[in-house]
């Protein structure tokens, strides 16, 4: 919905996905942080007018 973000949001899942795969628990729980913050972001910045 955001441009740009799509390709963003995919490139977090695959950091998170790699990390799963390599059994690296702390990379991703700080990816998966990394991610949710950037969606924190996008909804402050282009969603809030809606709540």
């Amino acid at each position: 919905m955001v441009p740009g973000r799509t390709k963003e949001s995919l490139m977090e899942h695959k950091l998170i996905l790699d990390a799963l795969k390599t059994h690296d628990s702390y990379a991703a729980q700080q990816a998966i942080q990394v991610h949710i913050s950037h969606i924190r972001e996008t909804i402050d910045k282009h969603y809030n007018y809606l709540i």
